[in-house]
């Protein structure tokens, strides 16, 4: 049983967002009569060689009222590609193999339909590229009244 809506159990769900074009953050639209409990997020971003520090940020707004910005604790430089991940509890991490960018989500977040969720890259440049975005969520269909 969810303990966020007493006698309901969501679905869980992998929900693949289309890679944007080079240059772009990443978007993608709840849609109206779901709700969704967010477990996590994960991209792959490949930077260009042109100089800059890239720190990406989760961006929810529902409409034009923005709800949370969550920023990764660690930044990326020109000519590094790096994972980018958001979830509950995350930390910074950078191992010899592979470089990680991770923001740390609020452990109960519950969005009902008509929220949309972006990337918001500081620094982003032309030729950077956000690919294999993947969001994990808990689903509730909300009934027809």
């Amino acid at each position: 049983m969810s303990d966020m809506i007493p006698g309901d159990q969501g679905r869980l769900r992998r929900i693949l967002i289309a890679d944007p074009v080079a240059g772009a953050d990443f978007v993608t639209v709840q849609p109206d009569r779901v709700r969704w409990r967010i477990i996590s997020l994960y991209a792959r971003l490949a930077n260009d060689a042109n100089a800059g520090n890239r720190i990406v940020r989760l961006s929810i707004a529902d409409g034009a009222l923005v709800l949370m910005n969550i920023e990764t604790s660690t930044d990326s430089i020109a000519n590094e590609t790096v994972n980018v991940n958001f979830y509950s509890g995350a930390v910074a991490m950078v191992s010899a193999s592979s470089r990680s960018m991770n923001g740390a989500l609020p452990e109960k977040l519950l969005l009902n339909g008509g929220v949309t969720i972006t990337s918001n890259t500081l620094d982003l440049q032309a030729g950077d590229q956000f690919t294999n975005i993947r969001l994990y969520v808990e689903e509730w269909i909300e009934p027809l009244v």
